[in-house]
Order: structure tokens, then sequence, then C-alpha cells
């Protein structure tokens, strides 16, 4: 395989990590974890699949199976969050550096003017390169929004057309970037799927996934009416 390393190879290589990692609600991620390890310490590939996974039986149908049934870009969640996670992490440089960047268009401004470049000896030092491929990302992916209020850690959002956010809380302490934390709000995406799920008479499974979101997003902005739906009394029989 490594010896003929052509594009059919990488994306089937890259659906089955993606089917391994997320399907059936990460029910393989595990053994995957203890594949990866035993392959990584010398373990031959195929007794590393059987110790881990067991008899690879199915294993094919199911690939395909969940393949198939994927939005058309399954990896958009994971780029946006990307996106403004290094967007943030230039931000946050800018902010510690105290340059006066409030707005995503003065950020933009900064970068076309390299007013963002910070010199390569500086050990907060990142490439040109990711800020420009970031904004390129971001021009296409959905409208970008700076947060800064008093007393709280500045935040970078990106709101998409289809409701979900994907949002970077920037970590300062002392005058010094501590970090960034990248997560995604698909809380509309579930909001849909539990409306469909109610209109197919599947309650149960609608309540899971509301739950679930707001669990995973108790501040978005429609936790309100997720909570409400939650709390909708059972038709009556």
């Amino acid at each position: 395989w490594n010896g003929n390393l052509s594009i059919q190879n990488y994306d089937q290589a890259w659906s089955m990590v993606h089917f391994l990692v997320h399907a059936e609600d990460g029910r393989y991620r595990k053994a995957f974890n203890g594949f990866m390890t035993l392959v990584g310490s010398g373990r031959g590939a195929a007794k590393a699949w059987e110790q881990s996974f067991g008899d690879s039986a199915g294993f094919e149908k199911k690939w395909r199976d969940y393949w198939m049934k994927l939005p058309e870009n399954p990896a958009s969640d994971v780029y946006d969050r990307a996106t403004v996670a290094t967007i943030a992490s230039f931000w946050g440089r800018a902010i510690v550096r105290k340059q006066d960047i409030k707005d995503f268009g003065a950020f933009r401004q900064g970068a076309a003017s390299k007013k963002l470049e910070i010199p390569v000896t500086d050990e907060d030092w990142l490439p040109p390169s990711l800020l420009a491929e970031a904004l390129k990302v971001a021009a296409g992916s959905g409208a970008i929004t700076f947060e800064a209020v008093e007393k709280q850690a500045p935040r970078v959002i990106m709101q998409r057309e289809d409701g979900c956010r994907a949002i970077a809380t920037i970590d300062i302490k002392m005058g010094k970037l501590k970090g960034v934390t990248a997560t995604f709000d698909d809380s509309p995406r579930a909001l849909a799927e539990a409306k469909r799920l109610q209109l197919l008479e599947q309650r149960d499974k609608a309540s899971a996934i509301l739950k679930d979101a707001l669990k995973r997003n108790p501040d978005s902005p429609i936790a309100t009416e997720i909570r409400a739906m939650i709390a909708l009394p059972k038709p009556a029989k």
C-alpha cells in the first residue's frame, strides 16, 4: 500500500479512520486506540487488529454503510473548529503584544499588512502561512466575530449558515497566552433532527439527541428552546 500511495488509497484509509473514531457514537474508538498502540510498538497489523477488534467479518459492510450515510462534508465541523482555533491563536498573541485589534475586520487588515507577524526568534512565533490558510478557509465557512467582554476570556466565533457555531476561547493569564480551547456547538443540527424524529413519533430518540446536545453545549443560544422541547409532555395515547 505504501508503495502505491495514490489519492484513492489515502481517501480509503482516511474514511476507515473516520469510521473507527466516530461511528456508532465512538463504539470502536477504544479498540482503535489499542490497535494503534500495538502497531506503534512493533506488532504486525494483522495480529494487532485481531487482538484489538477480533474477527474482521462484516467490517467492510459497516464501513461502507456508515460512509454512504455521511453528509457531503463530514469533516467540516473539525476543520471549522481548527480554523477558529488558529485565528484565536494569532489574535491572542496580538492581545498579549498590546496590538489594538478589536474586531475581525481589523484582524484581517493586520494580517494583510503583516502587522500580526511575529519574529521567528520569538517563543510565540507561528508560521504566517498557517494564518493565511485559516483566513482562506474562514472566508468560505461562515461569519467570524471577535468577542471581547470585560472580565471574560476573549472568544472567536464562527457562525455557519446551518446555525452551528465553532468557538475558540483564549486563555490569557498574567499577560501571557496560556492556550486556546476550541469547541463546536451543533445544537441547531440536533434540534432539526429531533423535530424530524418527533414527526416520525420517535420521541425517545429525539429527547436523547436533545439531552446530549444540551449536555455538550449548555450555553448555546438555543439552549432555552431545546429545554422547552425536552419538557414537552408526551402526547396522549
